[in-house]
């Protein structure tokens, strides 16, 4: 059978008229043009319900009067439709019952007995699926070569409606479950028509059936309507993937068939001739002429359709071609997996949609799983591969993001990057992404762990080929390289991102190189992957590694004891990557992967911790000097003392040891522990444990070691912004006060305002909170005790009334003075009580009110803080004539209106005290609510408190953080 090349001659025709029609039925293909496109084109919502539709006819063509006036009306809603009569294939697609493969072995009967009539069917039911209620009747389809002009009718009257459904888009939306399943019955339908053509032979004898049916869809699919260029897009693109699949049949029985031929030929002599051989002759001839038809089919559908609209400005047609691309390509490799095609992926990955980008590297990571490499894939790869890292590194999608990682596994594995390109994905791990959530994070790390190991597996690989290992020590002495490769890979590709050329680059994508060990996720993600976990052996593999001592091995070569060195940050990674592994197991000590196969026999947690207490004892005796190390060390010992593993595995003598090499550590230490620094939060939570511990044991042994350290941290030789910030932090979880108490005085002596004020701060808060527990459990306060607890609290707040110009000063001082206040209001009138009397006696000769200097200092500061807010938000202030604040020549640090409203609100509520108890005046809260409508919405609702609780006293408070924060 010869297929007539006039299809293809009618089909470039149909797209030449559509590239000609005026300016608003143009579709614009260049993806530059978007946003000109963007215009243009209508967007189409979807509805919840669908109303009574009924079907309006698209006027019947006058010859030779093209320019013809269009009398009929138009209908602008569904509301206005009348005798409606649903298309039959629309209405039984969306039944969910439906006999999909009847319905297409039905709609070929028709096409049969009356080809206009069924197209036309075709056409109303994807129009239907697009939502349009104006359809076409049998007149409108007889010519072909029409097929332009009565797109450019439909799309007038589609546009013209004012509510629109588009069931197809619809499909798999949960809100509207009629839909769901939609689609797949129409893709099924469409895939169908042509399996069962195949069988029947009309798709080879019947060359009209796939010349009108690429004919009225490629009309539409030129559409500038998005729904009706998406639909027929969509049709064509399931038709090419049908066809592929057929056609990989034909050319399985074509090669059939020609092996069948070979054989019986040899059975053959030149004497004897074969009537079967002459049969299986026609069979292969058939076959031929059915794969050609087929390609040419494939061509046709390629040039007509996917060339154009896998660069159309709706991003979603712009994804199902790429998702088409790809099943082609996987199904027919030997017609598409050339570089012909290929090149469209490339030129994808640049797509501003990352669902379209997200869809090419999908199918571009099937490709690079198969075994078969094309001609021109390696080719494609050199030219891509930049590409595809960028999208690693630097996309803010998560899909697109993870599936690029996903796709650098296979084109690592193929051994197409290089070392520089290994180690920039690598060194993504190190890379700030605070714009993703946690649980994408921890994917993202999951997919660099999977990289990881397998650029580690090809460096071991390489290095165990080309060197020769002790009989007696290889398995071990491999796993050790195997970690000191990983560790050295990560050390490798944060060297690489801080180069000064790279880290221009992270400032052009907007984008901040993590500190070394700020990446504690990721190590819990490389010990789910098979390679380390190794059955939950990697752990003790990895700290017998630690221990070992290489240089006394005198079996190892240079070479190998060279690569079994670990510098220190090396080991930082590996003592990162123990510490994370205790994370990998649930509360009952499984270990915890939804990967693990099931009944596979892990050991527990208590046997990992098993190992580590083991090991722990002697890292810390190795690697104390080192900050970084210690700390990961000391969240090891939180961890396994946290979940009771030393009382469980018996090894409270090793607990014993490591606290007190722990506090001997935070003795010495000379490391200023900031509020906010992680060594802070390690160290509180330590001595939240063993202090919490000691008490509910008993434990003498230990008390005394903590006043020891206490003793030695107070000492007044040794008093500076270190030593006290350290007793601050153990003061969080024990009474200090002895030890605060004869250092008040000396404080003023050292150069640390912070911690002098966080030092009579948290004083002075003991020393109330233990004169409450005396009075609650009625016992009497003798009077060395009352001296010791509230002797300094003259001289405290002497000493912060003579520099509350610092705002920091003047927030400790009114929260000292609230408390103090609140407390002697509780005491009042009981000075003769046995048991308060000393109380009351001594808070009814304490000066708690302020003058009217200390007043003006504390509205001064309020002022200050008002003018910061008042310069961020560019706006003029009310003044009072004695304000003394000069608003245009104060200079102020750059900073955020959030900051600035943080902090003067802070202040306010901090003021707020003092007006409770009523020791501030009304003039200074007039003065801070007069530019309450002015400074924001924030400001005034702190202020409103102060109007509204101004005259009420508060139940006896303790005193708050000196911290400004709302």
């Amino acid at each position: 059978m010869v297929i007539s090349s006039r299809r293809s001659i009618r089909l470039r025709s149909s797209q030449k008229q559509s590239q000609d029609l005026t300016q608003d039925l143009t579709d614009i293909d260049d993806l530059s043009s978007s946003d000109a496109q963007a215009d243009s084109d209508e967007e189409y919502s979807v509805t919840k319900k669908r109303k009574k539709q009924t079907i309006k006819t698209v006027s019947k063509k006058t010859k030779g009067n093209p320019k013809r006036k269009n009398t009929r009306v138009i209908p602008s809603s569904v509301d206005q439709l009348e005798d409606f009569q649903e298309n039959s294939i629309f209405k039984a697609l969306s039944d969910d019952d439906v006999a999909v493969s009847e319905l297409s072995a039905f709609w070929l009967e028709q096409f049969e007995e009356s080809p206009t009539d069924a197209i036309k069917d075709l056409l109303n039911f994807t129009l239907r699926c697009c939502g349009c209620v104006s359809q076409i009747q049998e007149h409108d389809v007889a010519n072909p070569d029409s097929a332009t002009e009565t797109v450019g009718e439909i799309q007038q009257f589609f546009q013209s409606q004012k509510a629109h459904e588009f069931p197809l888009m619809a499909s798999g939306l949960a809100k509207i479950s009629k839909w769901k399943y939609f689609r797949n019955r129409v893709v099924e339908f469409v895939e169908q028509i042509l399996f069962v053509a195949h069988e029947n032979r009309m798709l080879y004898e019947n060359e009209n059936l796939m010349e009108s049916i690429l004919v009225w869809l490629s009309a539409l699919s030129t559409s500038n309507l998005r729904p009706l260029r998406y639909a027929s897009t969509l049709f064509l693109l399931t038709m090419e993937t049908t066809l592929c699949r057929i056609t990989v049949k034909v050319a399985s029985l074509l090669s059939k068939t020609q092996n069948q031929y070979d054989s019986e030929k040899r059975k053959l002599t030149s004497r004897t001739k074969s009537s079967r051989l002459n049969s299986i002759q026609a069979n292969i001839d058939t076959h031929k002429l059915n794969k050609k038809a087929l390609d040419d089919y494939l061509t046709d559908i390629t040039h007509t359709t996917f060339i154009h609209r896998y660069r159309d400005v709706d991003p979603k047609i712009r994804k199902e071609c790429m998702s088409a691309l790809g099943l082609w390509i996987d199904i027919y490799p030997e017609f598409f997996f050339e570089n012909t095609y290929l090149r469209y992926f490339g030129w994808i990955l640049s797509d501003a949609d990352a669902h379209v980008r997200f869809e090419v590297l999908k199918s571009l990571g099937r490709l690079y799983k198969k075994d078969v490499i094309a001609t021109g894939f390696r080719q494609f790869t050199e030219r891509f591969k930049k590409r595809i890292i960028e999208i690693a590194i630097f996309d803010l999608d998560f899909h697109a993001k993870s599936q690029a990682i996903s796709v650098l596994c296979e084109i690592t594995m193929c051994g197409y990057l290089e070392n520089v390109e290994e180690l920039r994905v690598i060194g993504s791990i190190f890379l700030s992404c605070s714009h993703f959530s946690k649980s994408q994070t921890h994917r993202i790390h999951a997919e660099l762990s999977k990289y990881i190991a397998i650029v580690e597996a090809g460096l071991t690989k390489h290095f165990l080929e080309s060197h020769t290992l002790p009989d007696e020590q290889c398995d071990e002495l491999s796993n050790y390289i195997k970690y000191g490769n990983f560790a050295r890979l990560l050390q490798d590709s944060y060297e690489l991102y801080s180069t000064e050329e790279q880290t221009d680059l992270l400032g052009q994508q907007k984008l901040h190189l993590l500190p070394f060990y700020d990446v504690n996720d990721f190590y819990s993600s490389v010990y789910h992957i098979p390679r380390y976990y190794n059955h939950g052996n990697s752990v003790p593999q990895v700290l017998k590694f630690l221990v070992t001592d290489f240089t006394s091995m005198e079996s190892l070569s240079d070479t190998l004891r060279k690569a079994l060195q670990l510098d220190s940050d090396g080991v930082s990674i590996l003592l990162n990557y123990v510490r994370d592994s205790l994370s990998c197991y649930n509360e009952k000590g499984d270990y915890d992967n939804s990967r693990k196969k099931s009944g596979s026999e892990d050991p527990s947690k208590d046997v990992i911790v098993s190992a580590i207490i083991d090991k722990i004892p002697v890292l810390f005796e190795k690697f104390k000097s080192s900050k970084h190390k210690f700390q990961c060390l000391l969240q090891m010992f939180n961890h396994i003392f946290e979940g009771s593993f030393f009382h469980k595995l018996n090894s409270q003598s090793t607990c014993e040891e490591l606290t007190d090499s722990i506090l001997t550590f935070f003795q010495g230490m000379n490391v200023y522990l900031s509020k906010d620094s992680p060594l802070n939060a390690d160290f509180s939570t330590f001595f939240k444990l063993i202090i919490k511990s000691a008490v509910q044991s008993n434990d003498t042994r230990l008390r005394l070691s903590i006043d020891a350290l206490c003793k030695q941290l107070s000492k007044t030789g040794n008093l500076n912004f270190i030593s006290l910030r350290k007793l601050l932090l153990v003061g969080e979880f024990t009474n200090t006060s002895d030890y605060l108490e004869p250092i008040i005085e000396r404080l003023v002596e050292v150069q640390c305002i912070e911690e002098r004020l966080d030092v009579w701060l948290q004083f002075t808060s003991r020393s109330l909170k233990t004169a409450l527990e005396f009075i609650t459990e009625e016992k009497s306060l003798t009077e060395e005790l009352l001296q010791n607890l509230f002797g300094k609290f003259p001289f405290i707040l002497r000493s912060l009334k003579e520099n509350l110009d610092h705002i920091r000063t003047a927030t400790t001082f009114a929260n000292i003075l609230a408390a103090c206040k609140s407390f002697a209001l509780r005491v009042e009138g009981r000075e003769h009580d046995s048991i308060v009397g000393p109380l009351a006696s001594f808070f009814l000769q304490l000066d708690l009110s302020i003058s009217p200097e200390v007043e003006r200092q504390l509205l001064h500061n309020f002022l200050v803080l008002e003018s910061k807010l008042a310069t961020v938000l560019n706006i003029q202030l009310e003044r009072e004539e004695d304000d003394e604040v000069s608003f245009q020549e104060t200079n102020f640090e750059e900073t955020t209106v959030w900051d600035a409203e943080q902090d003067i609100c802070g202040y306010v509520l901090i003021l707020k005290r003092l007006f409770d108890i009523g020791v501030m005046s009304t003039k200074s809260l007039e003065r801070i609510r007069l530019n309450e409508t002015l400074l924001g919405n924030v400001f005034a609702s702190v202020v409103k408190e102060i109007k509204l609780k101004a005259s009420e006293l508060e139940p006896v408070p303790e005193i708050t953080s000196n911290d400004n924060n709302v």
